[in-house]
């Protein structure tokens, strides 16, 4: 594949090197602009106002002689635009680059990765293992057994991740950065039935004999204790933690039923039942909640949910809760209440589509009435890599937001009007450097030093444990289980979980207004019901996992509906508005950048950005496997799946779908954020993965070395996520680490135009003249502009001002002359010897050359 041109004419270009190893890819953020389209080759956009872009922002790729990945590159231009130069005025990324690199050993293992991140201070080198590779940032190094299984991932600060291994692969022990202790017991069929938990604390010595920070006093607390039981189809059928081990009244049980097919049919969590129907074709009819209330989904022909309606107990309102409809296979066209109010992509009259764009991208989004009134409006505007540009607020007198991205599409700027411009300076780890009146300072693994001016303290796992307001601990899992005010030592929260980490109950306390205790009941990993001493609030799901429809407030506990009010998205996700059975608005909410809410909800509401629950006590949203703070735009702990599971976050355990949280979404907490277009319909959220429970899986996430699936599984649009089985995955991590060999004014770290096919342009300057023709397809690109000084009568469309090499027409040909050649020579020899970095300790040299078609092989050696 070496282009793809879509339906708008923007176009993704692919060159591969000699071994088929994919070297450079660019993007269609280039100007949209007529005078700077170019025609289509294979004629599907022959006009200039349907033309495709040239080359927008780009990546390269290196590789060594054996096709193992050495580094990959994204070029960093100014205003994030394709064909500007390379921006060198981020202080926080002078070079304009983001580069990620790769080591590794005979046995073809990857045995280092590093960043591109700053930090502040010098890297730990206590233990012998850990070597400074790379002064840019992070790296982590792996370490494995003679069987190829990783046995240490030791991190740059010097503490390690210790995994122990029986005779069939299964991890036994392991030991966390912390020191914590996670021993695990199979049966004779490789399940896992126990796991016992060692806890530790800042003066336990780690076991592994990995660095601890001994200026910072933290303990893990919680869980000691889990237990899991399975049927004879290897399904799982209870599972057991027991949260604090000194209240028993904490403990957290959950049993599970299923019929013949595997569905499950009844899932018991501490007596307390959610049951459901299925039809044959393996859709879900029916959802019972755990005070017997009983919802009826029913679906089309395509399995696409059509209606989901009340069944039990009976009410005199018959009409279904919500009703859809749709265009193509998977987007909603429109999505109605029962109150009136309806989601709509048609105009007005209901008969034209003018929701979606020729991409399929979402540009108008309304929430009307049964009369057309507004109730919530959204206007979008995209860009040629189909980020959003602007957002135009219908129902707050089109209030309009811009917003602009650097290449790698990270947020550097968003504007509202009536308030300061919010800008942000970004490292190459991702990492905040600069926001809009406030300097951070970063550590050598991308935690904050300081933050705004205020110390960051983390335990040895990475998690936060203090922020200057708060202090925060921990249980093994890295969940987090208590919140205590610094000011008054006052405990403000603890969290239980059960034994799939789902948190199971939230008890606040010495924090006024916000005091409560709540117990969450779960259909899969969607929250359906809460629980307090006087009242019960339930919810009702769409077909996506965080698309909740309705809440349901029964405040005084007789089993009747007191209150019912209905959710209104945003295109983003985000809970814009709430309606009232009347239809009447009565809250709306808005949102910064990264989240952060502007007002608390006055009828119970927990659901804000991204449809993720909020918790006003701390401020933090929780995402299911982690805590996500709007403030810092980032989580409070590093990925449980590691930190180099999303390839967006650049190695930033921390990162929150790489710094765009204008177009990313993250529902588990776990996943990489990727921008998407449309949601899915189809039913999700069916819940943890029930092969594996959490013992297992918490050393599954520290090892990324496990015979088994990972925890938190839904479908994802266009993808499997989270990944179903990965085996010794950083031995594979980049598939044998295919990347690249660059040539000339196209070499690692180089500031260049990318390789081009050439032939539309020189036919334009050429005009036919076949000793044109064969000059230019031998010139660099960026001096195909010469010719018009040999040959006037070929050009049309490009002439630099002033010439960059010298030149002479030779017998009618266009052509450089030897001199010119000797000048781009050295100028792209010193350029290239600037600018080599192979982790910060390499150079590069020259060994052999051939200019036929312009091009040098470049051998890279380390010194």
């Amino acid at each position: 594949l070496i282009r793809t041109t879509d339906n708008l004419g923007q176009t993704t270009r692919h060159h591969y090197d000699s071994r088929s190893n994919l070297i450079f890819t660019s993007d269609a953020q280039h100007s949209a602009n007529a005078a700077d389209l170019i025609p289509d080759p294979l004629g599907l956009f022959p006009n200039p106002q349907s033309a495709i872009n040239r080359p927008g922002n780009t990546m390269e790729f290196f590789y060594d002689g054996i096709n193992r990945k050495l580094a990959d590159v994204r070029h960093l231009r100014v205003d994030g635009q394709g064909r500007n130069p390379i921006d060198t005025s981020n202080p926080a990324n002078p070079d304009g680059l983001i580069v990620t690199d790769y080591e590794w050993d005979l046995n073809n293992r990857l045995v280092a990765q590093a960043d591109d991140g700053s930090m502040a201070g010098d890297q730990n080198t206590s233990i012998g293992v850990i070597e400074a590779a790379n002064a840019r940032g992070n790296v982590t190094r792996y370490l494995y057994d003679d069987l190829n299984r990783l046995r240490q991932e030791i991190f740059d600060d010097g503490t390690i991740n210790d995994i122990a291994y029986d005779a069939d692969d299964n991890i036994i022990r392991g030991v966390d950065e912390n020191g914590t202790i996670v021993r695990n017991t199979y049966d004779g069929i490789n399940r896992v039935v126990q796991g016992e938990m060692t806890r530790a604390t800042t003066i336990t010595p780690h076991p592994a004999g990995g660095f601890k920070d001994r200026n910072v006093n933290w303990a893990v607390i919680g869980t000691t204790l889990q237990q899991f039981e399975f049927d004879g189809l290897s399904r799982l059928t209870r599972a057991f933690d027991n949260n604090d081990p000194d209240d028993p009244t904490d403990d957290a049980t959950v049993t599970f039923a299923f019929d013949s097919l595997s569905r499950r049919l009844e899932e018991v969590q501490n007596d307390l039942a959610v049951s459901s129907r299925w039809m044959g074709d393996n859709n879900r009819i029916g959802l019972v909640y755990p005070n017997n209330r009983e919802i009826g989904i029913t679906f089309d022909k395509w399995d696409r949910i059509n209606q989901i309606t009340n069944q039990r107990p009976a009410t005199s309102d018959q009409r279904p809760i919500v009703d859809y409809d749709y265009i193509g296979p998977r987007r909603i066209l429109e999505r109605t209440y029962s109150n009136g109010a309806r989601l709509t992509y048609l105009d007005n009259a209901r008969q034209q589509d003018i929701g979606y764009d020729g991409l399929r991208r979402i540009v108008q989004h309304r929430h009307l009435r049964a009369n057309n009134s507004l109730v919530a409006g959204f206007a979008y505007e995209h860009d040629r890599a189909d980020n959003r540009v602007s957002e135009v607020k219908q129902h707050v007198g089109n209030l309009r937001e811009d917003y602009a991205y650097d290449s790698a599409y990270r947020l550097g700027r968003f504007a509202r009007p009536g308030e300061p411009v919010d800008t942000w300076q970004l490292d190459g780890a991702n990492n905040w450097a600069r926001r809009q009146g406030m300097t951070n300072q970063m550590n050598n693994v991308n935690e904050y030093a300081s933050f705004n001016g205020t110390a960051q303290l983390y335990d040895d796992n990475g998690n936060l444990i203090d922020d200057g307001e708060f202090r925060y601990q921990y249980d093994f899992a890295d969940r987090l289980r208590r919140v205590v005010r610094k000011a008054d030592n006052a405990l403000i929260a603890v969290y239980r979980y059960d034994a799939l980490n789902r948190r199971t109950e939230r008890i606040v306390t010495s924090a006024g207004p916000l005091n409560d205790r709540v117990r969450y009941l779960y259909d899969g990993w969607q929250e359906i019901e809460e629980r307090r001493a006087g009242s019960t609030q339930q919810y009702v799901y769409g077909g996506w996992i965080d698309e909740p429809l309705v809440l349901d407030r029964d405040d005084n506990n007789d089993g009747v509906v007191d209150q019912s009010f209905f959710y209104h998205q945003d295109g983003k996700t985000h809970v814009a508005a709430l309606t009232n059975a009347l239809g009447q608005v009565v809250e709306q909410i808005m949102y910064d950048a990264y989240g952060m809410p502007n007002a608390m909800s006055a009828v119970g509401n927990p659901y804000l950005f991204t449809g993720r629950r909020y918790d006003p006590e701390t401020g933090f949203y929780y995402y299911r496997n982690r805590h996500y703070d709007p403030a810092r735009g980032r989580f409070l702990q590093r990925d449980t799946i590691g930190i180099w599971m999303d390839v967006i976050n650049l190695g930033n355990g921390y990162a929150f779908v790489g710094n765009d949280a204008i177009n990313g979404l993250d529902p588990s907490g776990l996943g990489n954020g990727k921008p998407i277009k449309n949601l899915p319909v189809k039913i999700v959220g069916r819940g943890p993965d029930e092969d594996q429970p959490m013992s297992k899986v918490k050393n599954y996430n520290k090892a990324k070395s496990n015979n088994g699936h990972i925890v938190a599984g839904w479908d994802w649009p266009d993808q499997d996520w989270p990944p179903a089985k990965v085996k010794n995955y950083n031995k594979a991590k980049s598939n044998n680490g295919h990347i690249v060999v660059r040539g000339p004014g196209e070499s690692y770290g180089l500031a260049a135009e990318p390789p081009v096919d050439k032939t539309e342009e020189c036919r334009k300057h050429c005009r036919g003249n076949p000793e044109c023709m064969r000059a230019c397809l031998n010139t660099p690109m960026e001096t195909i502009g010469e010719l018009c000084d040999i040959c006037p009568e070929c050009c049309e469309i490009y002439r630099p001002d002033p010439p960059t090499l010298l030149k002479e027409a030779s017998g009618g040909a266009c052509q450089p002359t030897a001199m010119a050649r000797k000048v781009r020579r050295e100028k792209e020899d010193a350029a290239l010897a600037g600018k080599a970095r192979l982790n910060n300790k390499g150079s590069a040299q020259v060994v052999e050359s051939n200019e036929t078609n312009n091009t040098k092989e470049i051998i890279w050696i380390r010194k």
